[in-house]
């Protein structure tokens, strides 16, 4: 029994994760499909979180789940328009080293150039 309480911040954890960084608040459905599709979806994004919080911290140990968010929130690119050709572009936004820790643990590929949209 007191291995089993020692183990409940891991379940404390995870509801601290979803309702800070995932920002899960309360919603209220009326019918059973709609809860269950809901706590699903919940579930599917803390473990998603989970999996890319263990994924960052191999390229950047100690990274916490609410600086991946915010990380990941503050990336971005710029809409540019040619206005001679009225063509648009896409302007990735500089990143910062756990923006590159992030990228580089996902194996995603970061535009260094503009990018016709």
């Amino acid at each position: 029994m007191i291995s089993r309480y020692r183990g409940l911040w891991r379940i404390e954890d995870c509801f601290r994760l979803t309702k800070s960084n995932l920002k899960v608040r309360p919603i209220f459905h009326f019918t059973p499909k709609r809860i269950r599709g809901h706590v699903a979806l919940c579930f599917m994004s803390l473990v998603a979180l989970k999996k890319v919080t263990e994924e960052v911290q191999s390229e950047a140990p100690g990274t916490s789940p609410a600086k991946i968010v915010r990380e990941v929130n503050q990336m971005g690119y710029s809409l540019i328009e040619d206005t001679k050709t009225k063509k648009q572009y896409r302007l990735p936004a500089q990143l910062t080293d756990l923006g590159r820790a992030i990228h580089t643990a996902l194996g995603l590929v970061r535009l260094t150039k503009p990018q016709r949209v």
